[in-house]
């Protein structure tokens, strides 16, 4: 098993994804970006430097819960509507709005979507500030990855399962990384 070709390609690929969370590809990380250019942050802070929680609707099927979370700014996601009632949230920075114009030859998309309603039914941890009510992560409400209907082949998609061995990283994704301004 373990020398198997198929197995390490799959775990090679698994190990890619899993760093390009920790490398930032992750809702929480995108409330930190900074712009490339300047090094300021493109959300605002609070006077201890942090990203204030608010309460967001989060993505997915109506209906959808909220939660508070450190909320990126219009500048990193946007909200919309699509597919017949279904809310996600798309980055829109400039890279990947560039790219992903470009990959759908669409100059008027907003930008690229994130996989929306991940965790709609899954809650994760609780806010003992709210009564103990349960929260969605940042990733639980509005996406942790690309949407998988639009970027089936991309690393950065929610399953591994259609994404062909390669070493090869997608310009959207590179995108991503380029305009987190780290």
């Amino acid at each position: 098993f373990f020398y198997n070709d198929e197995e390490i390609q799959r775990s090679s690929m698994a190990a890619m994804h899993e760093i390009g969370h920790i490398l930032g590809f992750n809702a929480l990380s995108m409330a930190y970006f900074r712009d490339p250019d300047t090094g300021e942050p493109l959300t605002p802070r609070d006077e201890n430097g942090d990203v204030p929680n608010v309460e967001v609707e989060c993505t997915g099927i109506a209906p959808t819960t909220t939660s508070m979370i450190p909320l990126p700014s219009e500048d990193i996601i946007q909200f919309q509507t699509v597919r017949g009632g279904i809310r996600v949230a798309t980055v829109v920075t400039p890279t990947v709005r560039r790219v992903a114009r470009n990959m759908f030859g669409c100059q008027s998309l907003l930008g690229a979507e994130l996989q929306s309603g991940e965790g709609q039914e899954t809650f994760i941890q609780p806010d003992h500030a709210a009564n103990n009510e349960l929260q969605l992560s940042p990733g639980e409400c509005i996406g942790d990855h690309w949407q998988r209907i639009l970027f089936r082949k991309d690393l950065m998609n929610p399953v591994m399962d259609d994404v062909s061995y390669s070493l090869y990283i997608s310009p959207l994704t590179l995108a991503y990384f380029k305009d987190c301004g780290w």
